[in-house]
């Protein structure tokens, strides 16, 4: 049940720190979010991973070149918001998990029949959970339709390639998770970084109040939270699974708008998050 339970909790986490990244996102500079988020979420992870004495991992590469990914894809997705809509650059984005399971059928973990089922109704449920949802980046007045097609369509590659990436090396080194969720975090600042040079952005950290950086924290410790969670959950389950469930984070983005902001929730995702459910309690009888 751990392999189910894991990827679940990883996924809430997720959700609850887009929730937030896209409120704050509507005030201040997507690459601020994202840089202080991340830059949290890496000094937490390294001091629980030095006071919990962890060996350090053998192979750095894969979780560093996921975490790189990774933030390419956040950045993706949120450009893709400024400039396009809710209803199409996140559905899109949200498929994401299509890759680590293409991997794990073309590697011979095919999961059993019912799984399979299970599987495909919890992605068909999250695309649609992911339509039309109250927690966007404020668009620009020149909306670029095809240009945020293509940055969503980025932005599920890299999400995808970032849980491939990330299971694989748990299954490398399973006695070393939270560094190597350390480790993917070391791969996203350099990155973002280079962004912010090759942006002149200013620096992140300017003009910040307490208030957001308390939600830039949050929005870092659920993500460093989730990743490391996801982790455990490819050693507790396989990969395709853990994926899948992990990826029905937007659930929780519509729920967290529709109890917080009041938000309406749409027959659409009512629809979608009904799928997802049955989807998980088709995993779980398989």
């Amino acid at each position: 049940m751990l392999g189910i339970v894991l990827p679940l909790v990883s996924s809430a986490c997720w959700g609850g720190a887009d929730f937030v990244g896209g409120l704050l996102s509507r005030r201040l500079p997507v690459l601020t979010v994202v840089f202080v988020s991340q830059l949290v979420g890496a000094t937490t992870v390294v001091i629980v991973a030095v006071a919990l004495r962890e060996p350090l991992p053998t192979n750095l590469l894969l979780p560093m070149a996921g975490g790189a990914l990774g933030a390419c894809g956040l950045v993706l997705f949120y450009r893709g918001l400024a400039i396009g809509t809710m209803s199409i650059v996140a559905p899109i984005a949200a498929c994401g998990a299509v890759i680590p399971v293409v991997y794990s059928i073309a590697t011979g973990q095919v999961p059993r029949p019912l799984v399979t089922v299970g599987l495909l109704s919890a992605l068909a449920g999250v695309v649609l959970a992911s339509f039309a949802s109250g927690i966007e980046v404020e668009s620009s007045p020149n909306r670029r339709p095809r240009l945020a097609a293509a940055a969503a369509i980025g932005a599920a590659v890299g999400f995808g390639l970032f849980l491939l990436l990330l299971g694989r090396a748990s299954i490398a080194s399973p006695g070393s998770r939270v560094w190597l969720a350390a480790a993917a975090r070391a791969g996203s600042l350099p990155l973002l970084t280079l962004m912010l040079i090759a942006t002149r952005s200013a620096p992140p950290w300017r003009g910040l109040g307490a208030r957001d950086l308390g939600g830039l924290a949050a929005i870092g410790l659920g993500d460093v939270t989730a990743n490391t969670l996801f982790l455990f959950a490819t050693g507790a389950g396989t990969l395709a699974v853990a994926a899948v469930l992990g990826s029905l984070y937007p659930i929780g983005t519509v729920l967290l708008a529709r109890l917080v902001l009041g938000e309406r929730v749409t027959a659409t995702q009512a629809t979608g998050a009904g799928l997802a459910m049955l989807g998980v309690a088709l995993v779980s009888a398989g």
